[in-house]
């Protein structure tokens, strides 16, 4: 627990220097070389805490962009430093350690072999095709995040390195959650701060998007907030065992706080992911692991309490008395984001063309730059073209992203990885349950759950074409891989 609140306070002040470096931007560049130099000087002398670095800035990172340096006209992310030192350390480390190829002896080596053939071919595809080649870079750059699965078998060598993850992914999500609830409260009382300059602040880092809605309401979404749901199962199955009367009411406190958060971020795609998750816990639950009807009942009384107790906490910032809140409508903030909204139209308006330009390429696709033209209500679409006519090579229906820039073959392939990491974290976790060795279960099921939760909310919402959806779909990889 001590080790969480370090990580937290740390995260905290990281968050503090990051601000710091937005109000100030002569100092940006400085505050960015103290903490890629810094993590550098981390991941050579530890570099298993360093790979727990790089998860916890994907949590609450967003798009990796907390620093920024502008070098040689073109803008170089915290993100992208991580990863040249990753991909540094792996090489030395493997060197060293003999433990360069570890990745080849994977079960699923060949398959990600098949799929790197797909993401080139994709690319090639583009170029060919008389793409933009900027315009092709830009739309294949996030694939290399998957060069991580070579870092991870390298530096990590048994699973229980990878259970060391735990504190740090606790802190991660702990303070995502916090930060997620203070913004809110911010935007939706008349606290005395610069608060055009933290919107700005949020939006240009990449972190999310405060959207403003009737009553004086604020939407706070970040990307990273799937991580919230991650941390949600994690707590939900821990609960399911979990036998101390004080533990339990901790553990329904944190899971209710994690859930307040998405709350905060209205977003029908988290809302699915988290359903979906429930869902398939209980399925799971009553006929995999025999689960009683009574015990089935009893995890899913938790789950609805964990949502009724997110709601509480919502409610009780929303209308904490002091300082006076902006006037505020719960009905008109709920109509506004569920009866209608520029994002779910455009969703909407992007799915015919996009799957019309699928069909046209259905076999091999259209390769990596593709865009693709509609008529976006978004208004900041509206903004640069009264019309609405918007052109783009991101979609949001993430499959049909993938079928599109890497072929029917490239989408089949990932498919396969995804349902081979299903079924082997699944044939993990039965087998503890089997044994009767229920903490053994808590690691691989809260992987498994989590990367069904992210292959739903993909339909609508890309994540398994991003570094937010790839850390995920690695890590449990890799955690398949160690013995």
């Amino acid at each position: 627990m001590r080790s969480t609140a370090r990580i937290f306070a740390t995260l905290a002040a990281i968050e503090a220097l990051s601000l710091l470096g937005f109000l100030y931007p002569q100092f940006a560049f400085t505050f960015f070389v103290f903490v890629a130099v810094g993590t550098a000087v981390l991941a050579f002398l530890y570099p298993r805490d360093f790979l727990y670095v790089t998860f916890v800035e994907l949590a609450v990172g967003g798009m990796g962009y907390l620093f920024s340096a502008h070098i040689g006209g073109f803008t170089v992310s915290i993100r992208l430093a991580f990863f040249v030192i990753a991909c540094a350390v792996a090489l030395y480390h493997g060197i060293k350690n003999r433990t360069l190829y570890t990745v080849t002896e994977s079960a699923l080596w060949g398959k990600w072999i098949w799929l790197a053939f797909f993401m080139a071919f994709g690319v090639i595809h583009g170029l060919l095709r008389g793409y933009n080649p900027r315009a092709v870079f830009f739309d294949f750059n996030a694939y290399f995040f998957l060069v991580y699965i070579w870092v991870w078998s390298v530096l990590m060598r048994t699973r229980e390195d990878l259970d060391a993850l735990k504190p740090y992914a606790l802190a991660a999500v702990s303070f995502l959650a916090f930060k997620t609830a203070l913004i809110y409260f911010v935007f939706t009382h008349a606290v005395p701060l610069n608060v055009p300059l933290i919107y700005k602040w949020i939006r240009d880092t990449g972190v999310g998007e405060l959207t403003p809605a009737q009553g004086g309401f604020y939407r706070v979404f970040f990307q990273s907030h799937i991580y919230l749901i991650i941390g949600w199962i994690y707590v939900m199955i821990a609960l399911l065992k979990e036998k101390a009367h004080m533990r339990r009411w901790l553990l329904w406190g944190f899971s209710s706080f994690v859930v307040s958060a998405l709350i905060m971020s209205l977003s029908r795609s988290f809302a699915l992911g988290l359903v979906s998750a429930a869902g398939g816990m209980l399925f799971v639950s009553l006929v995999f692991w025999r689960f009683t009807m009574r015990e089935t009942l009893h995890s899913a009384a938790l789950m609805i309490a964990s949502v009724f107790g997110g709601v509480l906490i919502v409610l009780a910032i929303t209308f904490w008395p002091y300082p006076p809140r902006n006037p505020f409508s719960l009905s008109d903030a709920w109509g506004t984001r569920f009866t209608y909204d520029a994002a779910a139209s455009s969703r909407w308006a992007e799915l015919s063309p996009l799957w019309n330009a699928v069909k046209d390429d259905w076999l091999l696709g259209a390769g990596f730059g593709k865009n693709i033209t509609y008529i976006s209500n978004d208004p900041r679409a509206r903004a640069e073209n009264p019309s609405g006519e918007y052109t783009t090579s991101a979609f949001e229906w993430g499959y049909l992203d993938i079928w599109l820039k890497m072929g029917f073959f490239g989408l089949l392939v990932y498919l396969i990885i995804l349902k081979n990491v299903f079924i082997g974290l699944f044939k993990s976790a039965h087998a503890c349950v089997l044994r009767g060795t229920w903490k053994g279960v808590l690691f691989p099921t809260t992987l498994m759950f989590s990367v069904v939760t992210l292959a739903v909310i993909h339909v609508f919402t890309p994540y398994l074409n991003h570094p937010l959806g790839f850390g995920v779909v690695i890590l449990a990889a890799v955690w398949l891989d160690k013995k």
